[in-house]
């Protein structure tokens, strides 16, 4: 199953004029669609547009037998179906907004870490396991494997055991820089053909004191995430600066996702599926 995305420049430049979209995503927007800027002046708009469907771009079906280039005289992208090998609703989430067609497939791997594996490696081969797991199920798929953990102080957080490990997360972030790690794992499952690779975003948490940490564990919030936090959430409340992708920090550096699809070794393969 293949999509097409079309899109122009002069409706990526209206969004910020017709609708009250963060900065943030914005500017994410703009970086993800920035491949079809160079083709302004010869792109069309479908349907409503861009600019009145902000919650993603202008999705159309390409029918059997149909190639990008016989679709009206825009420049279009054929991505390919994924399976996302994660149960996160974030991720689930980010491929939704940015119209990339996908089916979710929960996997539990041993996410233990070795004895003196830096958080890269780490990352890399769990999402790596992850979408390998997957594959054992649905032989034939393009599968989606990730995992995002926070360091500071060389330190690896993952997801806290409890309200008391939220906390000690939460006071190590206080009022400092740390860094957000996403691995992400793409396996084409015709010709078992994979990329692998990671996003580094750096954050800077505001000072929290006693109270603010007793509220914000309390949310229930901490308890699921990476770092204990959610920076899409009750978190941003508390993020001072961000240096990266946002879209990293929330767990799936999508701009990153879409460079390992495009790239030559899966491209060809992955265009016809």
């Amino acid at each position: 199953e293949t999509t097409k995305l079309v899109c122009s420049e002069a409706t990526l430049n209206s969004i910020s004029h017709s609708h009250p979209v963060s900065t943030g995503w914005l500017c994410r927007l703009e970086n993800f669609f920035q491949p079809f800027q160079r083709f302004a002046g010869r792109t069309k708009t479908v349907g409503n547009g861009f600019s009145k469907h902000v919650d993603g771009p202008v999705v159309t079906r390409l029918k059997p037998g149909e190639n990008e280039n016989q679709i009206a005289s825009g420049f279009m992208i054929a991505i390919p179906k994924l399976i996302l090998a994660s149960a996160s609703p974030r991720r689930a989430e980010i491929l939704r907004s940015v119209g990339w067609p996908f089916e979710i497939l929960p996997v539990h791997i041993d996410e233990s870490r070795g004895e003196e594996e830096i958080a890269a490696s780490y990352v890399e081969r769990v999402a790596l396991a992850k979408a390998q797991a997957a594959l054992q199920r649905d032989s034939t798929a393009s599968i989606l494997g990730a995992d995002t953990v926070v360091v500071i102080d060389n330190q690896i957080l993952g997801k806290p055991v409890d309200e008391d490990d939220a906390r000690r997360m939460l006071r190590l972030l206080s009022g400092r820089w740390h860094q957000v790690l996403t691995g992400v794992a793409l396996i084409y499952g015709a010709t078992s053909q994979s990329r692998v690779a990671h996003e580094l975003t750096e954050v800077r948490f505001a000072e929290m004191n006693e109270d603010e940490i007793n509220w914000y564990v309390a949310t229930g919030e901490p308890l699921d995430k990476a770092g204990a936090y959610a920076i899409q959430g009750h978190g941003a409340l508390f993020i001072e600066g961000l240096r990266g992708d946002y879209f990293n920090v929330v767990g799936l550096p999508v701009r990153l996702l879409y460079k390992l699809f495009r790239a030559d070794s899966l491209n060809t393969s992955m265009r016809h599926i």
